[in-house]
């Protein structure tokens, strides 16, 4: 929906749009979708340990409906 946003805007892609003015001024490398190539240099990633939170095994639990009461 954001890249929409940014198109009918700007006139140009997500990808290019963050190209021109995000990652050129400030000589950052960012991606939407890594290739292959360049996964060596990405950290990898892990669910929180927290059990609160909504991962397999937590204690976590939604609320009810307000609607449901």
């Amino acid at each position: 929906m954001v890249g929409e946003v940014v198109r009918r805007v700007t006139g140009r892609s997500i990808d290019r749009f963050l190209a021109e003015e995000i990652e050129a001024p400030l000589g950052l490398d960012l991606w939407i979708g890594l290739p292959q190539s360049e996964r060596h240099r990405s950290a990898g990633s892990s669910p929180p340990r927290s059990t609160s939170a909504r991962w397999p095994g937590s204690t976590w639990t939604p609320c009810p409906s307000p609607r449901a009461r």
